[in-house]
């Protein structure tokens, strides 16, 4: 989770995020109560929409770094706790974010 924070190093996201997304689909419910107990969602939700901020990343690279943040946020959607986050959130902002980025993919 900690190089969800320091977004230097590209390898190391992608790695962490390898590890989150796996570590959901293994256990759902201890890791989903630690991206909220550490509030990662809102980074999760960063990568999902923007992808990385790190200069002189390949486009494909970034993808691959949005898609595991999506394939994460949605996995983790699974977790009752979790889906009541999203509801207490702005959930319009988040469901408008989602949306206009499957319309834009789709578009592309």
């Amino acid at each position: 989770f900690m190089y969800l924070d320091n977004m230097d190093d590209f390898g190391k996201t992608i790695e962490s995020l390898q590890y989150i997304h796996a570590s959901l689909l293994d256990d759902l419910r201890p890791t989903t109560e630690e991206i909220m107990r550490r509030n990662k969602f809102h980074r999760l939700l960063s990568l999902a929409l923007e992808g990385s901020s790190v200069e002189g990343v390949k486009e494909e690279d970034n993808e691959t770094c949005r898609i595991l943040a999506f394939r994460s946020l949605s996995t983790a959607c699974a977790h009752p706790p979790f889906a009541n986050l999203l509801q207490c959130n702005p959930t319009n902002q988040f469901q408008a974010s989602i949306t206009d980025t499957i319309r834009t993919s789709k578009s592309e």
